[in-house]
């Protein structure tokens, strides 16, 4: 797993919800807009694409005085060219914590040296860390701000990329804590095991990265602490594979450390 963490400004995390032009129904060849439209929203939900094969070549970051631009650049693997311009990749964002989740599909090579320095997002104002990790065959990258933020998503051709543009929010988040019910860390193939066995299992589960950008899992958020430790204790057959304890999290919170 590739770590990229700005200054810890955990406090300062608010509940980003995204939606772009497509909706979550979008066809699974649906194409993201080419080009930057100055329409800047809180909420996302995408998917699109149909390639696998592609590689995460590098990540730029870039600060344009009122935006701050991301930049995921893929290549197709060699003798594969032309055959898709897009790797098939999901968008999301997510409230508790804070964070756009990007998901894709069939993506080669390692995540190291993607940057071309240490501390890459030392002198944003927007990014608290950027961590990016594998699970069953998904390269996961999963971006945190550091405080409330609206989007430009977009993509270029030639090379392929990925653009996320970012401004400055006035949004307020609600002020309620919950009661996560998560893993203790997941390393390697437990990752996907995880997600394998939430989902044979009929449970809504999801991996994230807590302050230290080790990855654990979560099986839910409770408004009410009792239930919380009910949920735990009807999961036999989840406990009996993953350790589970119940954390206490606000809207502004990534996820504690164990």
């Amino acid at each position: 797993m590739t770590v990229f963490k700005n200054k810890p400004r955990i406090f300062f995390l608010i509940p980003i919800v995204l939606t772009l032009i497509v909706s979550s129904t979008a066809p699974a060849d649906s194409r993201l807009p080419d080009s930057k439209s100055g329409n800047y929203s809180m909420v996302i939900q995408w998917s699109g694409g149909i390639g696998e094969g592609f590689t995460l070549v590098q990540v730029r970051w870039g600060d344009h005085h009122n935006y701050e631009r991301l930049v995921l650049e893929f290549h197709p693997v060699r003798g594969l060219e032309g055959i898709s311009e897009w790797p098939r990749m999901e968008i999301s964002s997510e409230e508790y914590p804070a964070r756009i989740l990007i998901s894709v599909s069939g993506v080669v090579g390692g995540t190291k040296n993607l940057f071309t320095g240490p501390d890459p997002f030392r002198k944003s104002r927007f990014i608290s860390s950027l961590n990016i990790y594998g699970a069953c065959d998904d390269l996961l990258l999963d971006l945190v701000p550091s405080m409330p933020i609206v989007y430009d998503i977009f993509s270029l051709r030639n090379p392929t990329r990925l653009v996320i543009d970012m401004k400055r929010s006035r949004a307020i988040p609600p002020d309620a804590e919950r009661y996560s019910l998560r893993t203790l860390p997941l390393h390697g193939d437990q990752q996907c095991f995880f997600l394998k066995e939430t989902s044979k299992q009929g449970i809504d589960g999801r991996l994230l990265t807590d302050v230290s950008g080790q990855v654990i899992g979560e099986v839910g958020l409770y408004e009410d602490l009792e239930e919380a430790f009910s949920v735990r204790d009807s999961m036999v057959d989840l406990k009996k594979r993953f350790s589970l304890i119940v954390k206490t999290r606000g809207p502004l919170d990534t996820p504690a450390e164990f």
